[in-house]
């Protein structure tokens, strides 16, 4: 019995990943067709359709029609990406660190208030940002997006990097007070080098939200 539950949770498993990956792999099928048979409607989607990497010799290496060419909204995307990873990584650690160390009397409410701002839809704070960034001149900045994807990205990356700190004994903190050191040196000599995998799924997460 206990090898059928098994078996069963490794199917259950498959289908669900199956899922996610079907759009992906279709995607990229996609990707390798020629456009006239993406545009064809009678044209089979996997098979039958001879591949061709034209559509990124024009959309990555700028060969052929100009309008196609997406260099440089890569090199944006990039830009935007890396800027609101770092951004969000140095604002969100000392924040999860006090939330998990320093503020034990309101945690809850304050995890509570993060999971709040998450629960907003982006689309509630356009107005308001659009009329602010066109007072303080951020309008159609990269500044301006990175400065949006990281409010957006802030409250996830606090949650996932407390639930880390949590998870590291609090006597390696104690000892450390006790040895004199400060709460930036406990955070940084101590605490980030144990969490650094956990920092980079953080990192890898928010770039992915921001991309």
């Amino acid at each position: 019995m206990a090898r059928l539950r098994q078996s069963l949770r490794d199917i259950a498993a498959l289908v669900v990943v199956g899922l996610f990956m079907f759009p992906i792999v279709v995607w990229a099928l996609v990707s390798i067709k020629s456009p006239f048979t993406i545009l064809d409607g009678n044209a089979a989607t996997f098979t039958g359709f001879n591949p061709t990497i034209l559509n990124y010799a024009i959309t990555v290496f700028g060969a052929g029609q100009t309008m196609f060419d997406s260099r440089q909204s890569i090199i944006d995307s990039i830009i935007v990406a890396l800027g609101t990873t770092a951004l969000t990584l140095a604002t969100a650690l000392p924040m999860a660190y006090a939330l998990s160390n320093l503020m034990q009397r309101h945690q809850r409410k304050l995890v509570l208030w993060l999971l709040f701002q998450r629960l907003i839809p982006p689309i509630a704070i356009i107005f308001p940002l659009v009329v602010t960034y066109h007072q303080i001149g951020l309008l159609d900045t990269r500044a301006g997006v990175v400065l949006a994807h990281t409010v957006l990205n802030l409250p996830i990356a606090v949650l996932m990097l407390k639930s880390f700190f949590d998870d590291v004994p609090k006597e390696i903190s104690e000892a450390a007070k006790i040895d004199g050191a400060s709460s930036v040196q406990i955070l940084l000599r101590i605490l980030i080098p144990v969490i650094k995998s956990g920092i980079a799924a953080a990192a890898i997460l928010v770039f992915i939200f921001s991309w």
